[in-house]
Order: C-alpha cells, then sequence, then structure tokens
C-alpha cells in the first residue's frame, strides 16, 4: 500500500507536500492567529490536491477511512483542550493583573479550530521543543536549590 502511494504520486507531489509540512510547523509555532488561518489554507490545498491529481486513494476501504478521520478527529479535539490550557495558562503569566481580559473561546476560534484540525504539525513542533520546555521548568524548579547549594559554599 505504501509503495503504490510513493510510487504513483511522483516527486513533485512529494516537494509540494514537504514545502506543506514546513509550512505548517513553522506557521503554527509562531502562534500568530493569522498564521492559523494560511496554515489551514495550504493544508486544505494539500489535501484536495493529493485527492485530485495522485490515484494513491483508490484501494482505500471506506471502513478504515473513516475510522481514520474519526480518530484523527477525536485526537484533534483532545490536542484542542491541551493548548488551550497552555494558551491559558501563557496568557495568565503573561497579564496577571489583567483579570478582565481572560481569553475567551469565542475571541480564539480560529486557534481552536486550527489546533483541531492541524494537531499533527503543532505536536511535531512540541515534541521538537519538548526537552527545552523541560528543562526550563526544571530550572524554575530547582534555581533556589541552586542559590542554596551557593549561599553554603560561599558562606562555608
Amino acid at each position: 500500500m505504501i509503495e503504490a502511494f510513493v510510487l504513483t504520486t511522483g516527486w513533485l507531489f512529494w516537494i509540494f507536500v514537504g514545502v506543506i509540512v514546513v509550512f505548517d510547523v513553522i506557521a503554527l509555532s509562531t502562534e500568530d492567529e493569522g498564521m492559523f488561518g494560511w496554515a489551514i489554507f495550504m493544508t486544505m490545498a494539500g489535501l484536495i490536491a493529493a485527492f485530485a491529481f495522485t490515484d494513491a486513494f483508490l484501494g482505500v476501504k471506506l471502513l478504515w477511512l473513516a475510522v481514520g478521520i474519526f480518530a484523527y478527529c477525536l485526537i484533534g479535539v483532545l490536542w484542542s483542550f491541551k493548548k488551550w490550557i497552555d494558551y491559558v495558562i501563557y496568557y495568565k503569566e503573561q497579564y496577571p493583573n489583567n483579570k478582565d481580559r481572560r481569553p475567551t473561546a469565542a475571541g480564539n476560534k480560529t486557534r481552536i479550530i486550527a489546533s483541531m484540525a492541524l494537531w499533527p504539525f503543532q505536536a511535531t513542533w512540541w515534541v521538537l521543543t519538548w526537552p527545552r520546555h523541560f528543562f526550563a521548568w526544571a530550572y524554575r524548579r530547582l534555581s533556589t536549590v541552586y542559590d542554596r547549594i551557593t549561599d553554603k559554599i560561599w558562606e562555608g
């Protein structure tokens, strides 16, 4: 199945897919609402091109296609909750005294839909940057311990 997919699409198709993937990962990593719309547009254009200009999907069983679409949508909804929680925490840290201007779902519709629809690209960026976030979190938790060690040795 994979061999047929690769052989029937050609190199131009894979270059096109590569450009879309790179664009989507960069656009979604910026957290700019304007870029979310472009990422959705580019992904839709890529899907339409994949279905319209290749015959790679002819052998796909409809049941497995439906299962795959359902799983994709379910993971997307769950991922959007994770991204929304991250965004609200980031917003609260950036504007701690601004309790009247809380982010709302209505005001971030594009962000939430992009998180649902384009979760593989956001998850890719998250996996690539996760070590940096982990070590920043560990540093915040342990910085006072390092300072106490320094004080102990300095006063020593």
